[in-house]
């Protein structure tokens, strides 16, 4: 990002947080800092059009915004475009494209983006297999508690692991110290006392 684009697109952000938010002057700013490839700023000039702000909502021209987004490097929205590519927002949807824009969110850093490449494997191949634990547990282990609940889950039915119930409690109590209901409710049900406690 150049110097110029940075600057624009912190006096934007500020614009926003004023009151009231003055996000005419702001969409002006981020227009300016988007004109030499400020990822960040394409990447907000798409969330805006998505959300209607200070501009007629188009989910298309927002996924235009977010895939040049994405084509510079910028992680969330690569992890973004992938969920339009999965969901039809703005786009014919394509399970395949939205795989492999899951797959570079990933690499960048987006450890939700991990999980959803093994979700969208598991829907594929409509079974749990090593490459999606291996997706799981690489979205786990950086603290998305959503994968932890689901690496708790493998564990608990054997599914594609060896069955381990103090695993799964381990990984259940894990998600549930980040408010996860799901692996809250995982422990009170599972038999183990130790297992019944939210405890990390």
């Amino acid at each position: 990002m150049s110097e110029a684009g940075d600057e624009l697109l912190e006096q934007a952000r500020a614009l926003c947080l004023v009151e009231p938010p003055d996000y005419d002057a702001a969409l002006t700013l981020l227009r300016r800092a988007a004109e030499p490839g400020c990822a960040e700023a394409i990447y907000a000039l798409g969330d805006w059009h998505h959300r209607g702000r200070a501009v007629e909502q188009d989910d298309e021209q927002a996924f235009a915004y977010t895939l040049r987004a994405a084509e510079l490097g910028y992680g969330p929205a690569m992890e973004n475009l992938a969920i339009s590519l999965e969901t039809g927002c703005g786009c014919a949807a394509d399970l395949d494209e939205a795989l492999h824009w899951y797959e570079k969110a990933a690499d960048c850093g987006q450890h939700e983006a991990a999980y959803d490449v093994g979700r969208v494997l598991e829907q594929q191949r409509q079974c749990y297999d090593e490459t999606v634990v291996a997706w799981y547990r690489r979205s786990a282990d950086a603290g998305y508690d959503e994968a932890q609940y689901a690496m708790g889950y493998l564990y608990e039915f054997g599914y594609a692991v060896e069955l381990n119930t103090e695993t799964a409690a381990r990984w259940y109590r894990i998600a549930a110290a980040q408010g996860h209901e799901g692996a809250i409710d995982a422990l009170v049900d599972m038999p183990d006392d130790e297992a019944s406690s939210v405890a990390p």
